[in-house]
């Protein structure tokens, strides 16, 4: 990826270094009080939708979640997500916003994180 930036989460489960590169967006404050609220029994399968850098699928891996899915529209934040975990050593996969995991994969938790403007990606408000 070019143009990379590095920062560091300090929320919960960190701090652990994160890779952002052109339209992957730094983690907010929103991200962080999501990451606070995140309940995960261990074992269980978490899909985090609109995953950007990934920091909340990592939260999840790092609470104890079996099996993790990050997916998102933008192949750049797939690819982005995917390093982190690998960085990590964190065993989370990336999908596009095309595909979802395994057709009979059960999830005991979805999270939908992702926010899209009209002006970036209006296909996706008809």
């Amino acid at each position: 990826m070019a143009s990379q930036l590095e920062i560091q989460w300090k929320g919960r489960m960190g701090p652990f270094p994160l890779t952002l590169g052109p339209g992957v967006f730094s983690p907010t404050t929103t991200s962080r009080t999501l990451a606070d609220a995140i309940q995960i029994m261990p074992g269980e399968t978490v899909i985090d939708v609109g995953c950007g850098s990934g920091v909340l699928a990592f939260v999840a891996a790092k609470l104890g979640a079996a099996k993790v899915y990050g997916v998102d529209l933008s192949q750049r934040a797939v690819e982005a997500a995917r390093e982190n975990a690998r960085r990590l050593g964190l065993a989370v996969g990336g999908r596009d916003g095309g595909t979802v995991p395994g057709g009979h994969e059960h999830a005991d938790e979805i999270r939908v994180f992702e926010r899209k403007r009209r002006a970036e990606q209006p296909w996706l408000f008809g």
